[in-house]
């Protein structure tokens, strides 16, 4: 379903592609790992058809060639399943490339898992394992969403962080997220050997050190997972005297981008804006004086989204970050609020988007927007009073000002 999504979009990243290899394990690991414990239980339960009561005591190598069957068929599919977002990637992407490190932690991943899965399996010897394997690796897949669990991400192949092409994963927790995954399988072969009859095989005691040592180490360390893709390009162009900036990865997208930007400045945001810059290029988190920051996302959004497309995306964030986000600071005025709300709207409007205006609710102060009708009035009052705007203290009265159109 996520590639299907992807699929979608009128052109890929390699950044997103990569980050799919393995964070779509989340899905497809559970799944393969219940599969795989169900098998094992078919195969050395007693009087199976592969393992009679005389042969239960199964050793080592036994296991281990029945796990990498296992999980040779598990990598093979996952492959295959993510096959068509890959060839679309080597189509339509702009820059970068396939990232090593994310296919490695996929192929590892979905490996180790599987084999865990049998080992459980092994040692269970019931088919009722099956559903709950499956069932707590999909839990423990998702805990990396938390903060607290956080380094859960550093002990799976799944990280639950949304990809950027400015960012890649840094080579050392990938190291140590794939040392971790190679003995986890590791030790659950050695437990299983254990617990089939042959005490003696795979070293399991010195494995479940190793492995409690590892997840120790995960929860102290708390490194950083990603580091920037340095140099990181990009392109720009010029919109009505705002300097639009993506990175390249985006390429496809900035003349829509730079249209959309024009529409608004003639809308009457030229005043207070200079520059519109993505956050895959920027080196800052808070927007500077006459800039916005803005996130592209090609892929398309769903029919209850209040976005619809790129250009929606980029006229929401402009438009939030000169008139709504003022107001978003403890003590700002509710009145102010609502009247900047309305200047909102009606730049919206103007600059061609009535339908994104319609889907954000309510559409602020009635008088204010009234009075915003009047040719000309968004420009002057923008022009007027950016102080009061980046303040979030705009009232009525001010674009009564401006407009010369008292209130009835």
């Amino acid at each position: 379903m996520v590639t299907l999504r992807l699929l979608s979009a009128p052109y890929q990243l390699w950044a997103t592609t990569s980050s799919v290899w393995h964070e779509a394990l989340w899905t497809t690991a559970p799944v393969s790992a219940g599969m795989a414990a169900l098998c094992a239980t078919l195969l050395v339960q007693r009087g199976s058809a592969v393992f009679q009561s005389t042969r239960v005591r199964v050793g080592l190598p036994a296991l281990t060639r029945a796990a990498l069957a296992c999980s040779g068929w598990a990598v093979l599919g996952h492959l295959v399943g993510v096959a068509p977002l890959t060839i679309a990637t080597v189509s339509t992407a702009t820059t970068g490339g396939p990232r090593v490190q994310d296919l490695a932690l996929a192929v590892v991943g979905m490996g180790a898992l599987t084999v865990l899965g049998f080992g459980i399996g092994v040692v269970a010897r019931h088919w009722a394992v099956a559903p709950v394997v499956a069932a707590a690796l999909f839990g423990i897949l998702a805990l990396p969403h938390g903060s607290d669990f956080r380094p859960v991400a550093l002990l799976m192949p799944v990280q639950q962080w949304p990809a950027s092409p400015r960012f890649v994963l840094t080579p050392w927790t990938t190291l140590f997220t794939l040392t971790f995954l190679i003995l986890l399988a590791c030790w659950a072969l050695a437990v299983a050997a254990s617990r089939s009859g042959r005490p003696r095989d795979g070293g399991a005691r010195w494995l479940t050190v190793a492995v409690v040592v590892l997840v120790v180490a995960a929860f102290g360390w708390r490194p950083e997972f990603y580091r920037v893709d340095e140099p990181v390009p990009s392109i720009c162009d010029q919109a009505a005297g705002a300097r639009v900036c993506l990175h390249t990865a985006y390429s496809h997208s900035l003349p829509e981008v730079s249209e959309t930007v024009r529409a608004l400045q003639e809308s009457g945001t030229s005043p207070v804006l200079t520059r519109v810059t993505d956050t895959a290029v920027a080196d800052h988190l808070e927007p500077a004086t006459g800039e916005a920051l803005i996130a592209i996302d090609p892929v398309p959004e769903r029919p209850n989204f209040v976005t619809q497309g790129i250009a929606d995306q980029v006229a929401l964030a402009v438009t939030e970050q000169l008139f709504e986000e003022p107001c978003s600071r403890a003590g700002a005025s509710v009145v102010s609020y609502d009247v900047l709300r309305a200047l909102q709207v009606a730049v919206l409007e103007r600059s061609g988007r009535t339908d994104l205006s319609a889907r954000l609710g309510s559409p602020g102060d009635a008088e204010a927007l009234r009075l915003l009708t009047a040719p000309g009035s968004v420009e002057a009052v923008v022009s007027t009073y950016p102080a009061e705007i980046a303040a979030c203290r705009l009232q009525v009265s001010d674009i009564e000002a401006v407009t010369g159109t008292p209130a009835p």
